[in-house]
């Protein structure tokens, strides 16, 4: 697979766009959206006490945007399951399922991870694609590697990945319990601070332990205010995503 490309898109809604051979991601921000709350503009989350018809356009312009029929998704706990799609295909949603890990090798299969500070990751080999929710806790706990396990990717194997927008290590605090679960060289301390942990280079190291390098879209949600954001907005805030398929051969 040859390396991929980001590009950023003003219109019809805000999003970054990465390409990599057929591998597609759309990373979506705030813009673009229709919702009854001011601040879920292009809010992709139906947990967050927003309107479900406003959601569910939503969701059908980013499609549109990706130019592919449906997606599916599921409900993130911020654990390591993984689903697969089976080779006769995905009948029904499930956003019942408990899973932080998608992966598909049916083209045109949009996969769909909804964030608001935790790191939306895709990962795509030639014939398979995974889109990975990426929290502190995951990511302990193995939710990359879990995914690059079902890919059946080995070291060396050609794979690329991309991260997209999610909070930098400018604004992630953490206290003393979860920055000691880190190694140093990802954390960062202030004389009278919290510790700051980032989140982007402990899941670059993962990556790379497995020889796949990581194109990372640096924009943080909480300092940008083109993103939602868990922490800045206290909670009270929409979701962002990724969308992620194979494009049709």
């Amino acid at each position: 697979m040859a390396a991929g490309s980001v590009e950023f898109y003003d219109t019809p809604l805000q999003h970054f766009e990465w390409r990599c051979g057929a591998a597609r991601a759309v990373f979506t921000l705030r813009d673009g959206g229709v919702s009854e709350r001011e601040y879920d503009s292009l809010n992709l989350g139906l947990h967050v006490a927003d309107d479900v018809d406003a959601v569910h356009e939503n969701r059908l312009r980013v499609l549109s945007v990706a130019g592919i029929p449906e997606a599916r998704s599921a409900m993130q706990v911020h654990g390591t399951q993984v689903l697969v799609e089976p080779a006769d295909g995905w009948t029904h949603e499930f956003p019942d399922h408990d899973a932080d890990a998608l992966v598909t090798a049916v083209r045109e299969r949009g996969l769909a991870i909804m964030v608001a500070d935790c790191a939306p990751l895709v990962i795509a080999t030639e014939a398979r694609i995974a889109a990975v929710h990426v929290g502190w806790r995951g990511l302990l706990s193995g939710v990359v590697e879990a995914a690059l396990d079902e890919l059946d990717v080995r070291e060396g194997a050609p794979a690329h990945a991309v991260l997209g927008p999610c909070i930098g290590p400018c604004c992630f605090e953490v206290g003393d319990e979860v920055a000691t679960q880190f190694a140093p060289a990802h954390v960062s301390r202030i004389e009278g601070e919290r510790a700051h942990v980032d989140l982007r280079s402990a899941i670059e190291l993962r990556l790379a332990a497995r020889g796949i390098a990581l194109e990372v879209i640096r924009v943080c949600t909480s300092c940008d205010r083109r993103c939602f954001s868990h922490r800045r907005d206290q909670g009270a805030t929409g979701r962002q995503g990724v969308l992620a398929w194979l494009a049709a051969d």
